[in-house]
């Protein structure tokens, strides 16, 4: 389709309103793929997941985030070229719910960094299409003080008898190398992105209850389930 003259003013609209509602996606989606490697693997830390990222996994994220945007998104957009392609207009879209949704998964995640990740620094990043966090930045993210978790009790006392923490770990770490074979050998990343999809939503009941003795354990620091965070000068999948 070709563009009027100088209607890169009228089109500028459209991309900062899809843009950002992909760029919020995604993000959701990454911190979301560190969480799920946190839980498959408590051993690891944020920086050792970021080295496993691949310009696959970049590559099938940006898919899933692209593939979230409404029709009713994409169509406000288009507002300040083309207002009578526009019906029902009740507004550009909004990263509201996105930016609590991620906040919720980093706080999952737990940790300095993740547990205190403010909405308004979640929103300057996406709004503004800064860098993604530095190197330094993320080592800070990983760092907790050793002081605060001196005294912690075993964290399996507040998991159901049933339940240890590495019981959830081998499940989560099996499915995530399911999910990765998956991608890996389905020459079809939509059917591959379908299925791990499927397997992801299967065990969000187990979340669920790893999330629940979390919480009783008064959301202990995530660092207590993790080695030292590595040094390493890899750069995190959003810089990809």
């Amino acid at each position: 389709m070709l563009s009027p003259p100088n209607s890169t003013p009228l089109l500028q609209p459209l991309d900062q309103g899809i843009m950002r509602c992909v760029k919020a996606a995604y993000t959701r989606l990454t911190f979301g793929k560190i969480r799920d490697a946190l839980y498959a693997n408590p051993h690891l830390s944020v920086m050792e997941s970021w080295k496993t990222f691949t310009m696959a996994d970049a590559i099938a994220l940006i898919a899933e985030a692209v593939q979230a945007i409404k029709p009713s998104t994409l169509n406000a957009c288009w507002k300040p070229l083309w207002r009578n392609a526009v019906s029902n207009f009740t507004g550009f879209p909004s990263i509201d719910a996105e930016v609590i949704n991620i906040r919720n998964i980093a706080m999952e995640n737990g940790g300095e960094g993740f547990s205190d990740m403010a909405e308004s620094d979640l929103r300057e990043h996406i709004e503004g299409h800064r860098e993604i966090f530095s190197n330094e930045e993320l080592e800070e993210m990983t760092k907790s003080s050793t002081d605060e978790e001196d005294g912690v009790e075993d964290s399996e006392e507040t998991v159901p008898p049933a339940w240890t923490l590495e019981k959830f770990a081998d499940v989560f770490q099996q499915a995530q190398v399911l999910k990765d074979k998956i991608l890996e050998y389905d020459p079809s990343m939509e059917r591959g992105l379908v299925v791990t999809r499927g397997i992801a939503a299967s065990l969000s009941p187990l979340q669920e209850l790893f999330d629940d003795a979390k919480r009783k354990q008064k959301q202990l620091p995530i660092t207590m389930f993790l080695t030292d965070a590595s040094a390493g000068t890899s750069k995190g999948p959003l810089q990809e």
